[in-house]
């Protein structure tokens, strides 16, 4: 009986000791989980990444690469009115013809020596409408030239100064004074006119003015109505074939313009009044200058 007592109290302590050990597992358990899910709430949710659909990524605005300035393209009517740095151009005034230039004062020009291809003279005379030399539109004409254009002028007549073109020895006075070389024959009166002082002409009123007169082939002025005095720099006697037809000074503009370069436009005059001050003849000749 007490055998019986016995056993049944160990079963009840076995049932009782297990039972406990269950109900402390099953705390512990949910023990952890409550820790878990405390530990998961104390974090702090992450910001959601926003997708590319959600928001565009702003790309820097890039500038516009500038390119450099172009050099605006030169006029045809400026490329036309500038001297080529490659040419000699002698702008030709003249009482004679435009047909008497296209047919015999161009071809005299190029052809004296043959050696100036980058010579070239340009008839500037302004014509009225009978043909004749405009002496209104004559001093406008040289006013509008300059250096840039043209590298020096020719005139192949002169006239007495009067007051009726005093206003193109003032206009020439100021090329000078702008740098701009003045040839000219020394010229002759007009018809039934009696000769005189080139001091009371247009060109010898003109400072610095190169003035050549012509010889005949005894070396006497010609011809002998001739403007004369000082102020010419010289006169020349021409080739026989050219003989008293008043082309000396053509043939002197010719060789100036084939030698042009050597020398700036002052160096000239002043390699001419060298020559003349430091020679005892009355008369220089070509070789004498070029």
């Amino acid at each position: 009986m007490k055998n019986r007592k016995a056993l049944h109290f160990l079963i009840i302590f076995t049932i009782l000791f297990f039972a406990g050990v269950n109900s402390q597992a099953v705390n512990t358990d949910q023990g952890v989980g409550t820790a878990t899910e405390t530990a998961i709430k104390a974090v702090p949710a992450a910001s959601p990444i926003a997708s590319p659909a959600a928001k565009s990524v702003e790309k820097p605005v890039e500038k516009p690469i500038e390119k450099p300035a172009e050099k605006p393209l030169e006029k045809t009517a400026e490329k036309k009115a500038d001297k080529k740095a490659d040419k000699i151009i002698v702008a030709y005034f003249t009482q004679r013809s435009s047909t008497d230039f296209e047919k015999n004062i161009q071809s005299l020009f190029v052809g004296h020596d043959g050696n100036c291809k980058n010579c070239e003279i340009v008839n500037e005379t302004p014509y009225a409408k009978d043909g004749s030399l405009d002496m209104t539109a004559l001093v406008d004409k040289v006013k509008s030239l300059t250096a840039d254009q043209v590298s020096f002028l020719f005139f192949d007549f002169n006239l007495k100064a009067v007051e009726a073109n005093k206003a193109l020895v003032e206009a020439l006075n100021k090329k000078a004074d702008e740098n701009l070389i003045l040839i000219s024959s020394a010229g002759i009166p007009a018809d039934g006119d009696a000769s005189g002082p080139l001091s009371r002409t247009v060109i010898g009123q003109v400072h610095n003015a190169v003035i050549i007169g012509e010889l005949s082939e005894k070396d006497r002025l010609t011809p002998t109505n001739s403007f004369y005095g000082p102020e010419m720099l010289t006169a020349l006697r021409p080739p026989k074939e050219l003989l008293n037809q008043g082309e000396a000074p053509l043939l002197f503009t010719a060789a100036l313009a084939q030698h042009w370069t050597k020398r700036k436009p002052q160096g000239w005059l002043d390699y001419f009044k060298n020559k003349k001050m430091r020679n005892r003849r009355i008369w220089l000749e070509f070789g004498d200058f070029f």
